[in-house]
């Protein structure tokens, strides 16, 4: 029953995380939050921090799989342990679900950016964004 569970968690943060459509959306306000923090609009920065972080991940989820079949005494084209099969269901289910729950709770947890919240950051940059656009470019950067 633990199985269904986890699997069914981790199948639900993957259709959010996989689709990558929350990412880009936590991005946009990201370059928001940061502009209202700085002052500065750093889209650049963030995106490419973004894709560089994106390809680090990415490499170790190719990694740790591996790892952990072979911590859990996988071996190919054998009959596996029990241990092995058990392993192999933690690796399929088990971690990606706790996992799933683990995002839930440091974004609920963690996020400094809330409906309320952003709202008030919109509203302050939106003036400031205006006069922006309107000032000749040698004077934007100027303090």
């Amino acid at each position: 029953m633990a199985y269904i569970f986890f699997a069914s968690i981790a199948f639900l943060g993957s259709a959010f995380i996989n689709t990558l459509n929350l990412n880009w959306a936590l991005i946009s306000d990201a370059v928001e939050y940061s502009e209202w923090k700085t002052t500065i609009r750093s889209e650049g920065l963030v995106y490419s921090a973004y894709t560089f972080f994106r390809k680090i991940s990415t490499a170790i989820a190719g990694f740790i799989p591996g790892v952990v079949l072979t911590l859990v005494g996988y071996v190919p084209n054998v009959q596996q342990t029990e241990e092995a099969i058990n392993g192999i269901r933690g690796l399929i289910f088990l971690y990606p679900g706790a996992l799933s729950i683990l995002t839930i709770v440091v974004m609920y947890l963690g996020s400094p950016i809330w409906n309320t919240q952003y709202k008030k950051i919109i509203t302050e940059l939106t003036p400031a964004s205006d006069m922006l656009r309107l000032m000749p470019p040698r004077q934007r950067n100027s303090p």
